[in-house]
């Protein structure tokens, strides 16, 4: 049985399991608010994906880390 077949998914369906990578684990928001931090903190992107991210995840954060940097009402 592959590893990731064999995970424990909550009542939800996210992979709540120990024997997970951190980016695979929990529920979409988290691992956004997980990745950012990580990123603010100087990791590389190809750290994250190694952590198990996905590249829409990473998307969406870098995204809205531009749109955070590049807002004109500050």
């Amino acid at each position: 049985m592959d590893n990731k077949q064999s995970f424990v998914h909550d009542k939800l369906g996210w992979i709540d399991d120990f024997r997970a990578l951190p980016g695979e684990c929990g529920q979409p928001l988290t691992r956004k608010i997980y990745a950012k931090a990580l990123l603010s903190q100087g990791k590389s992107i190809e750290y994250l994906k190694a952590m198990g991210f996905t590249k829409g995840c990473l998307e969406e954060v870098l995204s809205q880390m531009l749109e955070d940097s590049f807002d004109e009402k500050r």
